[in-house]
């Protein structure tokens, strides 16, 4: 079992088993990397790859009501739509917050849907909806069987304020737990650098540049090659969340004071322009940061040519990238989106290590970490496979891990044409794939818009 320091702070008095990002229980958790972006001022559409990592409240943190399990949530025609996990299967859907429907607004632009996230902003266990609207953020807490009143809490990441000119802007915002008080915070891109402001549980503070080096000035607007890679791991396991991005030089990064970050200094140079990871969406947008030795702080992983190279953190830098799966090269295949993007860094077994899982053109490929390196892969689950019809952006694009049955064990899901289909982690293989969510197929409209289909989460 991963264990976090920032969710041991903020929900292990509530139950003995640790929660996991976005899972909120043991097993897989979310470092948030979007989904693998098109090409550069393209808005990314797509869930967030799921991952065990060392990353601080991305994304959610927390399921719904606090039971473990991974529940589901998505932006449909009529708000957003959520259904409890019941071990086997998701519940009943309903509407749990009706504001961000398309009667709303909602679905008009990438520059909303696509921030629609399930942090907890209020550190009460239970996942909450934000997302950014004209007027800037908003947010409705998580009572357990529904989100509250819709309310501004930062105006600052307002259309006013230049947040829905690009993707450059408002791609990048995430909530973050930034000081370590167990509330989810918030954090941006701008022109000026990375903003942030803290939670008080009722409202965003005021907003401040916390790091001035990833301007426009300084080239970070140049391409989602550079700004779509800014992320909040906790790279020295203090709890709280620091910075990272991957500019022309490598990957930098900035340790979180808890007030500001630090100094940003070049953590990995590997990653460079100059090493070729500019060259596409098939190797910067891969880049995240799981937790592959288990010690607590956020280690770095990414596709190039060869496959998956690796760095581990010491707190102060990145050792040295080796090789740690070379099945997922160029060669085999894997430099296609309806591969690469689906790459992710769950923990499949339970041993609080990320493994590797990938969709491949026969199902769902996974390989166990036996570090120093992953182990040899395997197909976990034919029934996502190219011939399955997996290949489709509206089905691909959906696939996440997490922990539905509360076991520890990252299982799979995605949405198909018939709701959302899940299998079990069985800890060497994902056992056969049900429809867990029937609300969610295309007989419901959900393949329609990525404004419906990209919005779901397992939170």
């Amino acid at each position: 079992m991963i264990r976090n320091r920032d969710l041991s702070h903020r929900i292990m008095h509530r139950s003995p088993v640790l929660g996991l990002l976005l899972c909120g229980a043991a097993g897989a958790c979310a470092f948030e990397p979007d989904e693998a972006l098109p090409p550069d001022g393209v808005a990314a559409v797509g869930p967030p790859r799921l991952q065990v990592s060392g990353a601080l409240i991305p994304d959610s943190v927390v399921d719904l009501n606090g039971d473990g399990r991974a529940d589901v949530c998505g932006r449909g025609a009529g708000g957003i739509l959520c259904a409890r996990s019941l071990t086997s299967v998701f519940g009943t859907t309903t509407v749990w917050q009706p504001h961000f429907s398309d009667a709303a607004g909602w679905n008009g632009a990438a520059a909303y849907y696509s921030t629609i996230r399930f942090p907890d902003v209020n550190g009460d266990g239970r996942a909450d909806v934000c997302g950014r609207a004209a007027g800037g953020v908003k947010c409705g807490l998580g009572t357990g069987s529904s989100f509250g009143d819709l309310a501004t809490w930062q105006s600052h990441f307002s259309d006013a304020a230049n947040w829905d000119s690009s993707p450059a802007y408002y791609s990048t915002i995430r909530f973050p737990d930034l000081n370590g008080d167990g509330r989810a915070d918030v954090c941006g891109r701008g022109a000026g650098g990375i903003v942030c402001a803290l939670s008080n549980g009722a409202g965003f503070g005021t907003l401040t540049v916390w790091q001035s080096h990833f301007s426009d000035a300084a080239g970070w607007n140049a391409g989602a090659k550079y700004y779509s890679t800014i992320r909040f791991p906790d790279l020295n396991g203090d709890g709280r969340a620091d910075v990272c991005g991957r500019g022309v030089g490598g990957i930098e990064c900035a340790l979180s004071t808890g007030a500001g970050f630090g100094p940003v200094t070049v953590w990995q140079s590997h990653f460079s322009d100059a090493a070729n990871w500019d060259a596409g969406p098939k190797y910067y947008s891969t880049i995240q940061f799981p937790d592959i030795d288990g010690d607590g702080r956020a280690d770095l992983c990414g596709r190039n040519s060869d496959g998956i190279v690796c760095a581990r953190s010491t707190g102060t830098s990145f050792g040295t990238v080796t090789m740690w799966q070379s099945a997922f090269g160029d060669d085999n295949g894997w430099d296609q989106p309806q591969y690469y993007s689906t790459i992710q860094f769950p923990d499949l077994d339970g041993d609080g290590r990320a493994d590797l899982c990938g969709r491949g053109t026969g199902g769902i490929d996974c390989a166990l970490n036996i570090g120093p390196a992953f182990g040899g892969f395997t197909v976990w689950q034919p029934s996502f496979s190219d011939d399955a019809g997996w290949d489709v952006h509206t089905y691909y694009s959906t696939i996440q891990f997490a922990d539905i049955n509360g076991d520890g064990r990252a299982d799979v899901c995605g949405r198909g044409r018939q709701g959302v289909d899940c299998a079990l982690s069985a800890g060497t293989t994902f056992t056969s794939v049900s429809v867990w969510g029937s609300a969610f197929s295309n007989d419901a409209g959900w393949d329609a818009s990525p404004s419906y289909y990209s919005t779901i989460r397992l939170p």
